[in-house]
């Protein structure tokens, strides 16, 4: 069940004037799936992950969290493993200035992504649902190949989100980013709101400063390129046996 820590009445009923002064931290499991449109003989095993989403005013920084006690079933050979949802470092998001840096590595070479926030053209509903302790409304966009549906809350007045999803009038408590192919199978991420808190420290948000700095264009590309390399490397060996 869903669940709000230390969350005193007066910080729920003062509402957004209150939330615009108050650094939060909200923690979503992150939940991968697929699901194929026929059946498959390779198991299918997803791993959800936990995040932490530190907001305050109009930056915030999103966090991988390693569970200490996580005894998962390890893929053995013939099978497919849908890994956790992202990798380790930090991805920070300013609102106001339309600003998105995150750290990433490609093997161990460590990047620093720096580019605009992606612009996501959300249409909202009519339609909510309670999340927690919240009033959820519901909002669909398509973001490059993914169908996304997210719920959000008016209450909580920051125009953030988890992972790189941004631009609600509230923050985003729950999301589905779904990848359909045209042979009817599908697989995505499911971000589950678990927990909000306020939170007192004098720390500013992390802005990530290491790595090489490049823009997700270019990123993707040497990503693509490493992935072919890698694929050469793999048919050579196949053919040399």
């Amino acid at each position: 069940m869903n669940q709000l820590k230390a969350l005193p009445i007066l910080f729920i009923l003062a509402g957004t004037i209150l939330f615009a002064q108050e650094k939060l931290k909200v923690t979503y499991e992150v939940i991968p799936f697929y699901e194929p449109a026929a059946k498959e003989t390779m198991e299918v095993i997803a791993i959800p992950s936990l995040h932490v989403l530190l907001i305050e005013g109009a930056e915030s920084q999103y966090d991988y969290v390693p569970r200490i006690d996580n005894a998962q079933k390890e893929p053995m050979s013939g099978t497919f493993a849908t890994m956790e949802n992202r990798a380790l470092g930090t991805l920070y998001k300013n609102v106001e200035t339309n600003k998105l840096i995150e750290e990433t590595k490609i093997e161990t070479k460590p990047y620093l992504i720096k580019d605009e926030l992606p612009k996501i053209d959300w249409k909202i509903s009519k339609e909510s649902k309670l999340i927690g302790e919240f009033t959820a409304n519901k909002a669909t966009a398509q973001l490059n190949d993914y169908q996304i549906t997210a719920w959000y809350s008016p209450k909580l007045n920051y125009k953030t989100g988890p992972d790189k999803y941004w631009g609600l009038p509230g923050l985003i408590l729950e999301l589905d980013e779904v990848l359909y192919y045209d042979d009817g199978g599908k697989e995505g991420n499911h971000y589950k709101f678990i927990s909000l808190e306020i939170i007192e420290s004098k720390e500013k948000i992390k802005i990530p400063t290491k790595g090489k700095v490049i823009s997700k264009v270019e990123f993707e590309k040497e990503e693509q390129d490493h992935f072919n390399q890698m694929m050469e490397m793999y048919k050579g060996g196949v053919d040399k046996d």
